[in-house]
């Protein structure tokens, strides 16, 4: 019985402190860890708008995160479907850090860009929401980078919303990064997002561009981003739906 009773306690105390741990704002995270916020507080807040280029680069110093108890989803993908990956998970030379970080607009919260993949040919970034007291709100994948080829990236507009960028090919089979191509037919697919004031993504809009032949040439070009690929007309459906994750 005095088991039941502390075991409820804790859970009690638990849900107080995530209660308060945004003047009094009910907290959801996606986990009860909580995240080293040393580096996190040292990190330069970064200017909106902010457009994730091909050439733009890591911070001057090295911010690590702890990403002990995976928190973050880090997969490190095989194919451009984003169908077939691994796990960074303990691997050091995958270890995620700090690439960017920005304010919130009216929260405390800081929006972070975490980067999987260290010194290694895979990268992937991870959008996340995280609380003054280094609880994790919610996360986002926003950009992948695979074998000097770049098919997912973001950009943050002036009105805070979140513009994910994908390049999607339209074959069943898997087009591998470490294939031998020269070409593929695929789709631009662009999905925004906004941040609302439980520190949650929510999606706001999709839009899937015609398809057109994509050159492995262009999504290893540095001076190509995504956005830069001429998708001028757009099919006409573009449409409000649940988020997928």
């Amino acid at each position: 019985m005095k088991a039941i009773i502390k075991h409820s306690l804790t859970v009690i105390s638990l849900m107080g402190l995530l209660w308060c741990s945004w003047g009094c704002r009910t907290v959801d995270p996606i986990s009860t860890h909580r995240v080293s916020m040393d580096y996190i507080n040292r990190v330069p807040t970064e200017k909106i708008p902010f457009n994730s280029t091909k050439r733009t680069k890591f911070l001057a110093l090295n911010f690590s995160f702890d990403n002990n108890n995976c928190i973050l989803p880090d997969r490190m993908y095989n194919d451009i479907q984003l169908t077939q990956y691994t796990h960074a998970g303990n691997n050091i030379d995958q270890a995620p850090c700090i690439y960017r970080k920005f304010a919130i607009p009216g929260s405390s919260d800081v929006l972070l860009v975490v980067s999987f993949g260290g010194i290694t040919e895979w990268r992937t970034d991870i959008l996340c929401i995280i609380t003054a007291s280094g609880y994790v709100l919610d996360t986002l994948e926003a950009e992948v980078f695979t074998n000097e080829m770049t098919v997912k990236q973001f950009r943050i507009n002036a009105q805070n919303e979140i513009i994910i960028s994908r390049i999607v090919p339209v074959s069943s089979s898997p087009v591998l990064f470490y294939s031998y191509f020269t070409e593929f037919m695929g789709y631009r697919e662009d999905i925004t997002y906004s941040i609302n004031t439980s520190g949650k993504f929510v999606k706001k809009a999709e839009k899937r561009y015609r398809q057109k032949r994509y050159f492995k040439k262009d999504l290893e070009n540095s001076d190509i981003n995504i956005w830069d690929g001429g998708e001028f007309i757009p099919p006409p459906e573009s449409f409000n739906s649940p988020p997928e994750r």
